[in-house]
């Protein structure tokens, strides 16, 4: 198999990252849709995407052309993998009829993977969604409803959600600091809204995903979390604090790192296109140093560490639906296991597979 490797940075500097709501969105017949299996990608020249070109019904991959938007080249197979870290842009020629472009990036590959513990977890699994989207994005809440409805037939109580807001493209009433020069959004290399990245490794495109969601959440449920986590909060309206302890308790020999944020849900204000919305799962506050963790250091199994904080109480948050969410990550920055607690008195202890205490 010929796959097309992009070794050269200059292909990467060719593309133009575009912040915008895009990517395909119809299958009607006598329209040229390409299909991604995968839109993210290790850049270690080996892990790939398989693309698939659909006219209407009919699988015309053979016959089509796959376009690198970056440069212009023609892949020699409908498979691409890289070298280069940074994001990419493909679209499908066929019958001189083009598709909509096809957003595709590529991590940088920091070190291996470890391998997957040899035996089961005691721990249950919880999946972390970073969703990425903005009070301008006229299709981010399409993105969302089509997020919750595949979180809610196939993986309710297993994969949560922290809604990271953005002004890439207008005013938003949400930003982080951390996210108010897209520090976050870059961290992941997006070029496109609405966007999730699941366990904080692989992203996917809400609005172009092309089925790809619901195998990359099964993939990261499957995935051994490596830890347990609780967390829980004891609320001062005295002092307007809130005391957060997040314990870890390791089963693999490793470093790890911990991410602590506030997410304030059911939040009503204005979204683009729809008037009054109901804004779910807002990321509030980076209550560790960063979004991507405090660095625990290597530790091994059974070597519980807790980590304490104080959180400053904002008087816009409406108590009664502000939660702390903790987040166990590797060395890598990618999610293991997650657990929250309301901020208010809350109490999230280790979750134990059946039988596994």
């Amino acid at each position: 198999m010929m796959t097309r490797v992009f070794k050269a940075a200059a292909a990467v500097a060719a593309g133009v990252v575009l912040f915008s709501c895009s990517g395909n969105s119809g299958e009607e017949d006598g329209q040229v849709i390409l299909e991604a299996d995968k839109t993210s990608i290790v850049g270690n020249g080996t892990d790939a995407v398989t693309f698939t070109v659909r006219y209407g019904s009919a699988d015309v991959t053979s016959e089509a052309e796959i376009i690198c938007e970056n440069d212009g080249s023609v892949l020699d197979e409908p498979v691409f993998a890289s070298a280069a870290a940074g994001p990419y842009s493909f679209k499908a020629r066929y019958q001189e009829m083009e598709s909509a472009s096809v957003p595709v990036t590529v991590i940088e590959d920091t070190q291996d993977v470890p391998d997957e513990p040899d035996e089961p977890s005691r721990f249950v699994k919880k999946v972390c969604i970073l969703e990425f989207t903005g009070q301008w994005c006229q299709q981010c809440p399409a993105g969302m409803q089509y997020l919750n409805f595949v979180i809610q037939m196939n993986y309710e109580d297993i994969a949560h959600v922290i809604a990271i807001h953005n002004a890439s493209g207008g005013s938003d009433n949400y930003v982080l600091p951390e996210e108010s020069n897209l520090g976050i959004s870059d961290h992941f290399g997006l070029n496109g809204y609405p966007a999730a990245a699941i366990d904080m490794r692989d992203v996917v495109y809400l609005n172009s995903d092309g089925g790809q969601l619901r195998g990359l959440l099964g993939t990261a449920a499957d995935r051994h979390p490596r830890c347990g986590i609780g967390v829980r909060s004891s609320y001062s309206g005295q002092s307007s604090s809130a005391e957060v302890t997040v314990s870890l308790m390791p089963e693999v020999e490793q470093p790890y790192k911990l991410a602590v944020y506030v997410v304030e849900d059911n939040i009503k204000d204005q979204q683009a296109g729809e008037g009054l919305y109901n804004h779910r799962h807002v990321a509030r506050h980076v209550v560790s140093e960063s979004f991507y963790g405090d660095n625990l250091g290597t530790l091994s199994d059974g070597q519980e560490t807790e980590r304490t904080y104080t959180v400053s109480i904002d008087s816009a948050w409406n108590l009664d639906e502000t939660y702390i969410y903790a987040v166990a990550l590797d060395e890598n920055g990618y999610a293991l296991n997650m657990s929250f607690c309301p901020i208010k008195d809350g109490n999230a202890p280790y979750l134990y597979v059946s039988g596994q205490e």
